[in-house]
């Protein structure tokens, strides 16, 4: 399991490989950088994605855990 969990951590390190082209001039602050992730589509399936991941991720753990409790 902790080897799962380092391999996801991993993955999020090599993010700024994988960013989208273009300038990020107009964001300035939290809330241009919230308004940015809000309004790209880019950025947006990114984070849809991070959710599921992390959604199903806690689900396997939690379903382990009450496996080895019985």
């Amino acid at each position: 399991m902790n080897r799962i969990i380092l391999a996801c951590l991993l993955t999020t390190v090599s993010a700024p490989v994988m960013a989208h082209p273009g300038d990020h001039h107009d964001v300035s602050g939290w809330s241009g950088t919230l308004q940015h992730f809000v309004e790209s589509p880019f950025h947006a399936a990114l984070l849809a994605g991070s959710l599921a991941v992390g959604f199903g991720l806690f689900k396997v753990v939690r379903n382990l855990k009450r496996h080895k409790a019985r």
